[in-house]
This record gives structure tokens, C-alpha cells and sequence, in this order.
């Protein structure tokens, strides 16, 4: 049985989406921390109409810096009954008066988001409807997301000059520590 799910073989499916895709659902059977580095320019072919869920976790300012930290679920397009079909990301933007900085990070493939939260400053847990590594039923997958350095180099803005908006892609630590059915 092939790692990539069904829907990478199709040549219509950007490759970034299935590398990112076979990695992912390649290395979530282990419990070990993953370092998912974040995303620069490609990023832009992410199609916005394919958003299916999008959650607010953080939103602050703090010295004339606006923080927001969230998560969305990106659909893949066609998928069969036993991949997931759906990319879930961290999304990280900060913004102040002359420049701005964003981080996006994908997390690993799904078929729902379940719930999200934030458990201290820079670590978030989510919980995830997506199918078993063996390719079997559906079960719900806690991943918690630990991006506290991600997020201290995207609110001090590394790379953005003035009147630039600079991607950062410090890497997250993605724990996949708990499945139930």
C-alpha cells in the first residue's frame, strides 16, 4: 500500500501538496516530536476558495505589534475512503505601522478539525478527525503544536525591512502523542 494518499497521483494536485502530504502521513505513526519548518513564497498557491475551517487562537498587540495566531484547514481535493482530505496549518501573522511578518506551517493531513486551543503562550493542542496510519477507520488524533520560537521570530519580525512583509520559517515541534477511536 502506497503512503501518498490517492489523491496526489493525480497530476492536476499541486506537488508541493503531495510531498508535504506523504511526508506528513509518513511520519505521524510515531510519537516522537516532528520539526515541520514553515513556509516561504509557495505558500501563494494555497487557494483561498478551498479554506474549509479557519479558528482564531491568538490575537494580541503588544508594543504597537498585532499578533494573531490561528489555525485553517485547506481541502485537497478528491481523496479516497481511506486518506484524509485536507491539510491542516498553523498560521502566524504580526503586523505594526511600517512592516509585517506571517508563518504558515503544515501540520499534518486530516478530514476535520475537531477543536483547537492554547494551552500556554506559544504551544497549541489540536484535536483531529483523520484516518489511521494503516489507512483504516477514522480517529481522533491530539497533536500539540509547540511554535514558541516561531512565534517570537514572527512577532519581532525577522527579514521584514520597512514597508515589507517578510515570511519567517522558523520551525514548530509537531507531537503526535495520543489516538483514540
Amino acid at each position: 500500500m502506497s503512503t501518498q494518499p490517492a489523491h496526489c497521483h493525480s497530476s492536476t494536485v499541486q506537488p508541493l501538496w503531495c510531498v508535504m502530504t506523504a511526508a506528513l502521513f509518513a511520519a505521524s505513526a510515531h510519537a516522537a516530536p516532528t520539526s515541520v519548518p514553515g513556509l516561504d513564497v509557495t505558500a501563494d498557491t494555497l487557494p483561498l476558495a478551498a479554506v474549509q475551517q479557519q479558528k482564531t487562537l491568538v490575537e494580541t498587540t503588544k508594543d504597537g505589534t498585532k499578533l494573531r495566531v490561528g489555525c485553517v484547514v485547506v481541502d485537497g481535493g478528491g481523496s479516497t475512503d481511506v486518506s484524509d482530505k485536507a491539510m491542516l496549518y498553523l498560521t502566524m501573522y504580526a503586523s505594526s505601522e511600517m512592516r509585517g511578518a506571517w508563518s504558515l506551517h503544515p501540520l499534518g493531513t486530516v478530514n476535520l478539525l475537531v477543536s483547537a486551543e492554547r494551552n500556554e503562550p506559544g504551544v497549541y493542542a489540536f484535536v483531529v478527525r483523520r484516518h489511521a496510519p494503516d489507512g483504516g477507520a477514522e480517529v481522533n488524533e491530539r497533536w500539540i503544536v509547540d511554535a514558541r520560537q516561531a512565534s517570537i521570530d514572527v512577532r519581532a519580525m525577522h527579514g521584514a525591512d520597512t514597508f515589507d512583509i517578510a515570511a519567517v520559517t522558523t520551525p514548530v515541534s509537531v507531537t503526535k502523542p495520543e489516538t483514540s477511536r
